[in-house]
């Protein structure tokens, strides 16, 4: 897949790892040397999108709930929001992009009898 600034912008977005204004790459969880691994071994740029929320849920790994006196932080609900996301994006690559994929259909069920 083409390596653009774009490509990479659009990951970065969809996996929530934005530079910050004034900011560099090094102010992210991932490089751009990474993103642009991701987006070169990619079919296309949902499949790069996973990659990145499977790599970012393994970092969150690393993390547990603290509970600190009055204070706690709960760094499992990272892991099981991103496990969403990640769902979320495969759920892309293997229904297509196409809007079509998240209609339903409602029938009419008709008894005889």
């Amino acid at each position: 897949m083409d390596i653009s600034n774009e490509a990479i912008t659009i990951v970065r977005n969809k996996i929530g790892e934005s530079i910050p204004v004034g900011g560099t790459a090094e102010d992210t969880l991932f490089t751009e040397q990474q993103i642009q691994l991701w987006i070169q071994a990619a079919p296309t740029i949902n499949h790069a999108i996973v990659e990145g929320w499977e790599t970012k849920i393994a970092h969150w790994a690393n993390l547990v709930d603290v509970t600190d006196g009055a204070s706690s932080r709960k760094m499992g609900a990272l892991i099981t929001n991103g496990e969403a996301r990640l769902k979320y994006y495969r759920g892309l690559i293997i229904g297509g992009d196409s809007l079509a994929r998240s209609r339903t259909r409602v029938g009419k069920i008709v008894r005889r009898g």
